[in-house]
């Protein structure tokens, strides 16, 4: 009776210890921004394209102390979209994906969706992969999901979409892209995504 009462209590002790740690954690809401690199209008198949992201610790927790286990991870669109058409198709199989910095896990899914987590560098969360185009054609890069969560603590609720990420180049393209497409981008993707063309 006694070692199940001590169970009881541990499990009870450790129960509320992540309760607490959940609370304890207040969060920020914040833009952050992605760049690809070489910022320009036109790739070739077989070029390296590089997708970066750097998000200070100060930009999640403010002036808090850390959560040292708390994961960033976010979940980028990648579609290719046709002249004179609204309809834009999923292109994630037209590029090959190679994580430099940073972690991808790929869906199951026919279409696969790559998840990204952040890797903790000094006091920023970074992410770096490079993106090489395997087809010609129209696309657009653009934020889908930026979600933050406590690790290995299920009963925590996710933090979802609590941050925003914008596309930070110069010149993400958008204007070009609708003069060619021949419909407006979304107000909500003006500043979220990223157009060029492959030859």
């Amino acid at each position: 009776m006694t070692k199940f009462f001590n169970s009881l209590l541990l499990l009870s002790l450790l129960a509320l210890s992540s309760c607490k740690e959940c609370i304890e954690i207040e969060l920020y809401r914040f833009k952050s921004e992605f760049f690809i690199l070489p910022e320009q209008r036109i790739y070739a198949i077989g070029d390296t394209m590089k997708f970066q992201s750097k998000v200070p610790f100060s930009h999640v927790f403010g002036d808090k102390p850390i959560a040292t286990r708390f994961v960033l991870t976010c979940v980028l669109g990648m579609n290719r979209e046709a002249r004179d058409s609204t309809i834009a198709i999923p292109a994630s199989l037209d590029f090959d994906i190679i994580p430099v910095i940073g972690d991808a896990e790929v869906s199951s899914d026919s279409i696969p969706t790559y998840i990204f987590t952040y890797e903790v560098i000094d006091t920023n969360y970074i992410i770096e992969f490079s993106i090489i185009p395997k087809s010609t054609g129209y696309f657009k890069i653009f934020y889908d999901q930026f979600n933050g969560k406590i690790k290995d603590y299920s009963q925590c609720s996710n933090s979802l979409d609590m941050y925003e990420m914008l596309n930070g180049n110069n010149n993400n393209n958008v204007e070009w892209r609708d003069s060619i497409i021949g419909y407006p981008t979304l107000l909500n993707d003006k500043k979220r995504s990223y157009f060029f063309e492959v030859k």
